[in-house]
């Protein structure tokens, strides 16, 4: 049975996670966020340059705190950036007339 003091500890944490939920997706607003379910949030986001489909590469992030998983998506932002200038410093490998 839950004394009173345990269930406003336990509502005064969904509130606060609904704060920081609320502040997340308005950050990432393309990303899916779930609220922590045993101690993760959990993100998920379609990769950059593709549309939303059952079998999409999708980019996840979890972290302990709503402060750790705004950390992991910027950093997961970063990464098709990342990648996209590499691709650009490769030569193309266009087939010209032999």
């Amino acid at each position: 049975m839950m004394t009173r003091a345990i269930r406003r500890q336990v509502r005064h944490a969904t509130e606060a996670n609904i704060t920081f939920l609320g502040a997340l997706l308005r950050r990432f607003p393309e990303w899916a966020i779930w609220m922590p379910r045993q101690g993760q949030w959990t993100a998920v986001h379609v990769r950059y340059g593709f549309l939303p489909y059952p079998q999409a590469a999708l980019f996840w992030v979890r972290a302990a705190s709503a402060r750790q998983l705004c950390a992991e998506v910027k950093r997961a932002e970063r990464q098709p950036d990342a990648e996209l200038r590499e691709r650009s410093r490769r030569p193309s490998r266009i087939a010209g007339p032999s």
